[in-house]
């Protein structure tokens, strides 16, 4: 028998003992899986759909001189009556939660899940108003949605629910309702004006602080670095003004007092620089 034919043998004889020591999964695993690929195919086919529904169109980022150019939108630029309506149109969208100004397409306001629509809708809307609006004029509209905790009653549609299932699909719907606000805060971090670091610092007193804080070292944490060089403690946001994530309201209110403070002498030598990292949808 020669090498090559030897070697053949020793891996077949590898490659069947090693499928051996593989447990075989049970027929209802195995079901479970693809009712779960054909369930996630689904959601992604809607997903796209809706997004094409969208009522707000804006061209293709298809090149980095695109995303380059968009990363370099002046907050306090002129807008165009184009960006004026596209801005206007998105913040009524972000604001009807129940798809009453703006109805949804016919095949999404006869679906059973109708609100997760809407809530796609307001969320996408906040993401382009901070992505491709980026406009000083969409600060308050922003902030408001952001810190509204207020526990949103969704229409629920025509279909017939029993009382629990109401109680149900609110409560997930409330779950949900975060996610928007989360848009919010994020599009508001990418507006390059000023005048969004004092809201982001009021930010760290709520129940989003993380998202806050993060946004707020990416804005700051350069001037930070140039400003204390030579300084002996981390140049960080979170570390020179000593923020945690688990310290106490107490604790994290004293960071906020430290932020404003340095906020009110060090604001006129800091600029603040767009992310050039868009939203992916």
């Amino acid at each position: 028998m020669t090498n090559g034919r030897k070697m053949n043998n020793r891996n077949a004889q590898r490659n069947r003992y090693s499928l051996s020591v593989i447990p075989k999964m049970p027929p209802i695993v195995c079901s479970s899986i693809s009712v779960f690929l054909i369930v996630f195919s689904a959601l992604s086919c809607i997903a796209r759909t809706a997004i094409e529904d969208f009522p707000v169109k804006f061209p293709p980022l298809r090149t980095g001189a695109d995303f380059e150019a968009h990363a370099q939108l002046k907050a306090d630029r002129k807008l165009t009556s184009e960006e004026i309506e596209k801005r206007d149109l998105l913040i009524q969208l972000l604001l009807d939660k129940d798809a009453t100004k703006i109805p949804l397409p016919e095949w999404q306001e006869k679906d059973n899940y109708r609100w997760d629509f809407v809530i796609f809708r307001r969320q996408y809307a906040a993401e382009l108003l901070g992505s491709r609006i980026a406009h000083k004029s969409a600060i308050p509209i922003l902030v408001k949605v952001a810190k509204n905790q207020k526990k949103q009653q969704y229409f629920l549609g025509e279909h017939k629910y029993s009382q629990r299932e109401q109680e149900v699909l609110q409560k997930y719907i409330q779950e949900r309702e975060v996610s928007i606000r989360i848009a919010s805060l994020q599009a508001l971090s990418r507006i390059a004006d000023k005048a969004i670091i004092p809201h982001l610092i009021d930010f760290l007193a709520t129940d989003l602080h993380g998202h806050a804080i993060r946004y707020l070292q990416f804005l700051l944490d350069e001037a930070l670095q140039k400003q204390y060089q030579n300084a002996s403690q981390s140049r960080t946001v979170s570390g020179f003004f000593g923020y945690q994530t688990d310290q106490s309201a107490v604790e994290r209110q004293k960071v906020i007092q430290r932020l404003k403070v340095w906020w009110q002498e060090n604001q006129k030598n800091i600029v603040i620089v767009r992310s050039k990292t868009l939203p992916e949808r």
